[in-house]
């Protein structure tokens, strides 16, 4: 495939356009980077509206007294579309419309057919099953039951990874999805580029229970489950591999809540939630949901006391380290209180993806701009971080699990969850100071 030109994919996988502006046209004596976005994740809309964007710019630029900041939120419409049978062209901005609307409307057509567009179906003596549900009725039927045993969360990711397959695919009968089919759904989701093993493997885990649940109450007729030994190794071999989160070194800690930090997260739940993360290892989305009534001094201990989250290990009285309540938070959190706030972070709104998209989503920004670019290195390495120099200061193993509310398992498990009960915030507080670093520093 041919590269296309200034076409670049964040870490969110949203594509944008991305324009250098030279430095003695920037006005500020330095070259300058300008990205607009184009709003999507798709690799072939996004190489269509990049294209766009690249004529009109050259375009554009031959003209005297151009503004090129002007100029990046300029698409013009002359492309063509190579759509396996034939080509679509549009030279202008009636013509762009009036294709929009035969792909909306061939869209609409795939979706009300049985078989997608253009599909050939494969020749060969497999016995014919017979029809029972269609794809969209299906997964619609699978989420409603799920709604009992799911967050909402997740089952808002299932509803959009189904979509994804049904506007790939079409609106098959579950029984005209053979294992073939998966199979090139993960060799498709393989060829993408942002996407890690891990992520293939909990996106095939979706199919794999919708699956499980069609053969149980009689939908699917195959002899087996089609995701079946399509996962791309295990989860022990991915982590032994090194295809999980890694934790935060001293040095980009240092990088991290360096110079720009407080200029660049410049809000107070950009700038809190990393040190909250850092001094707790906790979940970004049990931070970005607490409440002022969430902070209690108990025993003595000022605590983030958290109710729900991930796992029943969840709800627990964690400790606030001193480096958080001298730096400053102890003061944002009264003030918070005072105004009569109904949450911790006031800016910050509930959505299907929880409190903490725009923060994470802004903070791998940061992590972009200062540098730090490994995919393995996002918020959640503040989890790794605090878990690994805890056992490196050979905290009290239980103590740990209690303060990043994780569950034993295996033949400790026992011990743990059943004989081992909750320690007091006095207690854990000894742990939680031992961490220390001394590259950061939080200005009040």
């Amino acid at each position: 495939m041919i590269r296309t030109p200034r076409l670049v994919c964040n870490r969110f996988g949203v594509f944008a356009v991305r324009v250098l502006i030279p430095a003695k046209q920037s006005g500020t004596g330095v070259r300058k980077e300008l990205r607009h976005s184009l709003g999507t994740k798709n690799p072939a809309i996004a190489r269509v509206l990049a294209l766009q964007f690249n004529l009109h710019f050259e375009q554009a630029r031959l003209m005297p007294k151009i503004n090129i900041h002007e100029l990046t939120q300029k698409l013009i419409t002359p492309y063509k579309l190579d759509l396996a049978q034939g080509v679509m062209e549009a030279t202008s901005a009636s013509d762009h419309a009036r294709m929009m609307e035969a792909l909306a409307l061939m869209k609409d057509v795939q979706r009300s057919q049985p078989l997608s567009v253009g599909y050939n179906a494969p020749q060969n003596t497999a016995p014919v099953l017979p029809n029972t549900l269609a794809w969209f009725k299906a997964t619609q039927l699978y989420l409603s039951e799920k709604r009992h045993d799911n967050t909402q969360k997740t089952l808002d990711e299932k509803k959009g990874v189904y979509a994804e397959f049904h506007d790939k695919f079409g609106n098959l009968d579950l029984n005209q999805i053979p294992k073939d089919k998966m199979r090139q759904w993960k060799a498709w989701d393989d060829g993408k580029a942002n996407f890690t093993a891990r992520r293939i493997n909990k996106r095939l885990s979706f199919f794999s229970d919708f699956f499980n649940w069609a053969i149980n109450n009689g939908h699917y007729h195959h002899p087996a489950n089609p995701c079946d030994g399509l996962r791309i190794s295990t989860r022990s071999k991915l982590v032994a591999k090194g295809d999980s989160y890694l934790p935060f070194s001293d040095n980009d800690l240092a990088k991290i809540f360096g110079e720009g930090y407080a200029e660049f997260m410049n809000k107070p739940h950009h700038y809190w939630l990393p040190f909250m993360g850092l001094f707790t290892g906790t979940r970004i989305e049990e931070l970005a949901s607490l409440t002022p009534s969430q902070i209690q001094e108990i025993d003595g201990v000022w605590c983030f006391v958290i109710y729900k989250g991930k796992t029943r290990a969840s709800r627990r009285n964690l400790p606030i380290h001193p480096a958080l309540l001298d730096g400053g938070f102890k003061a944002y959190f009264e003030q918070v209180q005072a105004n009569g706030s109904a949450m911790l972070f006031p800016d910050l709104k509930d959505s299907k993806n929880g409190f903490s998209k725009n923060t994470s989503r802004r903070f791998g920004e940061w992590l972009d701009k200062i540098g730090i670019s490994d995919p393995l290195k996002v918020f959640h390495s503040f989890r790794h971080t605090v878990i690994t120099r805890l056992h490196s200061k050979r905290a009290n193993p239980a103590h740990v699990m209690q303060i990043s509310a994780h569950a034993s398992s295996g033949a400790s498990g026992v011990h743990f969850t059943v004989y081992t009960h909750a320690f007091s915030p006095v207690d854990l507080l000894e742990t939680v100071k031992l961490l220390d670093y001394p590259m950061v520093q939080i200005k009040p």
